[in-house]
């Protein structure tokens, strides 16, 4: 059989978009009903989260004490500071970058918790976010 360099790269692509989804599709040995419960209340609590604050707080933490994320941190945390709630703001953020120190998305929210009120941006999410 002979490749040629569209055959090569198409095939290498589908052998990392394989490698790259076997962990979310709960391969590698993780508890796949774990990952699929955490995933399907994460996706509700983004779904919620304009309507429902405090659901959506409910869920996140429901994720977070499954399978905790940067991602779950960051959204709880977010929520948190909307509600003023500092405290518990701060908290999710330490635990985030506890779990990943390089989260630029938890980083920012960092610095926002550290301005002043009046001077916070949590309405305008960084691009990674969006």
């Amino acid at each position: 059989m002979q490749f040629n360099k569209k055959t090569i790269w198409s095939r290498l692509w589908l052998v990392g978009a394989i490698a790259f989804s076997m962990p979310w599709m709960g391969g590698c040995g993780r508890n796949k009903f774990a990952q699929d419960e955490a995933s399907d209340l994460f996706l509700e609590a983004m779904q919620v989260k304009e309507s429902n604050q405090n659901q959506a707080i409910d869920l996140l933490t429901k994720v977070i004490n499954s399978k905790p994320s940067t991602h779950a941190y960051f959204q709880r945390s977010w929520l948190y500071a909307s509600q003023g709630k500092e405290s518990e703001a701060r908290s999710d953020v330490s635990a985030g970058l506890q779990l990943n120190p390089n989260s630029t998305d938890l980083k920012w929210l960092a610095n926002q918790l550290k301005k002043p009120k009046p001077n916070r941006t949590l309405d305008k999410l960084p691009t990674t976010i969006k």
